[in-house]
């Protein structure tokens, strides 16, 4: 096989104009045009609807490259992986193919159009029809989102083959024992020339080293091997364990002469859907290895509309959040794409499982054939555990029963999702919340005169036409309403937060009839105020530090029922050993005073929970009033750390009489780029946040409640190095009450003197 590399460098020429820009393949105009200063940031203002006009002209890519004489080569096809939209393809001035499908991996017989020495490729994108109203102008769901830019979003190649090519490898695993497993393979190939003396090569390998490996007379036709793998290193979520990978490789070979070479990445894990009596009703619950895993899910889609844009450092930054947030999988949502490798290799490296929904079928009616193209490409992954059929069409269905080999045996399909798996924040039952990105990131799309929520600009930024308005109904609900835009944005992270936490934790605690949660969602593709966790640039929003608390291994929780006017409290534990602690507890009023406090020796199962004890607050309640008082909740281990905490509020947050935060920070330096904030208030702070401000940087923790006069650390990174006298003048902080009140009483902030 000779393969020639076509990424990289390009042209893009737009219809009837002979001007060129420079390209970068895997890539699209858009983001070609802004790299060379042609274009504004498209997700500024409203520059996205501009974006779009250039969509009503025709684009061309086009590459020169150099092939040597290729006649002796029996077949020489052009390799694309991905296409945004439909295109035609010519090769040195004459038509080589189509591509009508950006799911679908396209190979076009080019032997009679190549030629040795240079060669010119060209892909040509048609214009959009105009729309009919200004309206159709809207992008209406991500799945149109995604297709608004003409591009090349996967790898382009040149392959000539000789004598054989494997068209298809089928990987299923098998773990038999703690000292066994077997991987078997169905190799199917393609033979142009005479196939005598030709080999086929199969191996196992860890780490560099060859652990399994069989040679067969080569045939055309499908061919099926199983190699024993002894003592495997299992793979495993993560929190569970630790994701060691192995690598399968099959060469066809002709004397000591490789013909044909592929490589698959692949886990050895087992994943279980059981069925499991808990009381009188029948849950569905997962198990890896088998253990039990509780899904603590995340929606996912596309990290730009742009969807050649995104790199595998963006990628990774999202994936690595992920793990951080203890998030142990993502749903791969029906309205996105099929994601490219660089996805799935990092589930695979980082121990994040994925449920990945099938695409519904689309204008060109192709759902079936990019279904089963994205099957063949990914289904080794361990990380992918089962695609969600949910309501599919015949055509799907039937191509699934004509190819049962698509999924394989260790990968599980359902057309239905489990009932014990909650989806929180999808807006089933009442409006999913919404929450903005932060104040730094908000500025860096609308202008000052578009900071207003109604704002024909603003507006364009969000993800539903019913977020306006499910904000401020939440508002009204829960919290006093902002004074200024930058304090309605923290708002909306901080009510955002509280309410999926509400959720989770409401769920937990009325029993053991669940498998796991999945609330909406982890990313953005595009900056706009939308349920999720991190923005569109990465950035942390309130909700994922919180997910990060209430998806920990270990958690507790209290619950008030104003009829029997106690609190009851939950420790749940998803470690694989008991966990031996204590439940401690106080009650203080708003100005800092302690009116109750007590702990209580613990003991929760391993991967299970407990409801220890109840404490009964009615007389504080008519002592000092419900809006006056807030219980602190920690969860310690035996040697006394803190390994969880949370709140317990009596009444609605806008109900609190929340007072002055007095509060003290100590700075200190902790290397060369990173520093600890020590904070102490004298009063209750609910819900603060630290900040830098102009400046990138990773926290520790954020979005947290402070006991009175018990100290809080919050270690920060700036993205570059900064002075401790530049850290101090950019530091900020605020909290709940700040976001109704003028900036003239905003929280007081005293800084520790300096040490001599």
């Amino acid at each position: 096989m000779r393969k020639i590399d076509l990424t990289g460098d390009w042209e893009i020429y737009k219809e009837g104009l002979k001007r060129n820009y420079a390209a970068y393949v895997p890539g699209c105009i858009h983001g070609s045009l802004l790299d060379a200063g042609v274009i504004e940031d498209p997700f500024c203002g409203d520059n996205m609807l501009v974006a779009h006009e250039l969509l009503r002209s025709g684009w061309r890519y086009e590459k020169v490259f150099v092939a040597e004489d290729l006649s002796e080569y029996n077949r020489v096809v052009l390799h694309f992986e991905g296409i945004t939209s439909a295109a035609d393809i010519s090769l040195n001035g004459k038509r080589a193919g189509c591509v009508d499908s950006c799911f679908i991996p396209v190979d076009i017989d080019v032997g009679s159009l190549v030629k040795a020495g240079k060669n010119r490729l060209s892909v040509k994108f048609k214009a959009l029809p105009e729309s009919r109203s200004d309206a159709d102008d809207q992008p209406q769901s991500y799945k149109q989102l995604c297709e608004q830019s003409f591009g090349l979003w996967g790898d382009v190649s040149l392959q000539a083959y000789s004598t054989v090519r494997i068209i298809d490898l089928q990987i299923d695993t098998l773990v038999k024992s703690s000292n066994a497993a077997e991987v078997a393979l169905a190799i199917e190939s393609e033979a142009y020339a005479d196939i005598n003396g030709v080999e086929l090569l199969a191996r196992i390998c860890y780490k560099g080293n060859i652990l399994s490996e069989e040679r067969l007379p080569y045939k055309n036709a499908r061919q099926n091997l199983r190699l024993e793998v002894k003592n495997p290193q299992l793979w495993w979520p993560a929190s569970m364990g630790d994701q060691p990978l192995y690598e399968v490789t099959i060469d066809i070979l002709k004397n000591r002469t490789c013909l044909e070479h592929v490589s698959r990445r692949i886990g050895l894990r087992a994943f279980e859907l059981r069925e499991e009596k808990s009381g009188k009703l029948k849950i569905k619950r997962f198990y890896v290895n088998g253990r039990l895993m509780i899904i603590k899910g995340a929606e996912w889609i596309p990290p730009d509309i742009f969807i050649a844009r995104p790199t595998r450092v963006e990628y990774a930054h999202l994936v690595k959040s992920t793990v951080i947030a203890n998030i142990n999988l993502l749903r791969v949502s029906g309205a996105g794409i099929y994601e490219n490798d660089f996805f799935y290799n990092l589930c695979d490296e980082y121990g994040v499982c994925v449920w990945q929904d099938v695409l519904p079928d689309s204008e060109d009616g192709c759902a079936a054939t990019a279904m089963s193209c994205a099957l063949r490409r990914l289904r080794h992954h361990p990380s992918l555990v089962f695609w969600y059929g949910g309501d599919l069409p015949k055509l799907l269905c039937s191509e699934r029963s004509r190819d049962p080999g698509l999924t394989g045996t260790h990968l599980i399909w359902v057309n239905q999702k489990p009932e014990s798996v909650i989806l929180i924040n999808y807006g089933d039952d009442c409006p999913a919340i919404v929450g903005a990105p932060a104040p730094r990131e908000t500025h860096r799309f609308l202008e000052t005169s578009h900071r207003n929520l109604g704002d024909p600009v603003c507006r364009l930024h969000h993800s539903s036409a019913d977020d306006i308005k499910n904000v401020f109904c939440a508002f009204v609900d829960d919290f006093r309403m902002p004074t200024t835009f930058d304090s309605l944005l923290w708002l909306s992270q901080i009510q955002q937060g509280v309410n999926v936490q509400r959720q989770v934790e409401e769920s937990r605690m009325k029993g053991e009839n669940y498998s796991g949660f999945i609330f909406r969602r982890l990313n953005d593709g595009w900056p706009c105020f939308s349920s999720s966790s991190l923005d569109y640039y990465g950035v942390w929003k309130a909700l994922h530090y919180m997910v990060r608390r209430f998806y920990a291994p270990l958690f507790v929780c209290g619950r008030y029922d104003p009829q029997s006017r106690k609190v009851s409290f939950n420790a749940f534990n998803d470690h694989r050993t008991t966990f031996k602690g204590e439940i401690c507890w106080s009650v203080s009023l708003m100005d800092g005073s302690i009116v109750q406090e007590g702990s209580r020796r613990i003991s929760v199962n391993a991967e299970s929970n407990a409801r220890p004890f109840k404490v009964g607050v009615g007389d504080l309640i008519r002592r000092h009033g419900a809006n006056r008082i807030v219980m602190w909740v920690y969860l310690l281990d035996e040697q006394g750390n803190k390994v969880s905490w949370n709140v317990v509020l009596f009444c609605r947050m806008y109900q609190l009489e929340l007072q002055p935060a007095r509060m003290r920070a100590e700075i200190r330096k902790h290397d060369e780029n990173s520093y600890v904030i020590t904070l102490t208030s004298q009063t209750a702070a609910m819900w603060a946040w630290v900040s830098l401000e102009g400046i990138d940087a990773v926290y520790s923790d954020n979005f947290f409640c402070m006991e009175p006069v018990k100290p809080f650390s919050v270690k920060i990174i700036p993205k570059h190095r900064i002075k401790l006298d530049e850290f101090r003048q950019r530091f900020r902080i605020g909290s709940l009450r700040d976001t109704w009140l003028d900036k003239a009483n905003l929280m007081q902030l005293r800084a520790s003197p300096k040490k001599k």
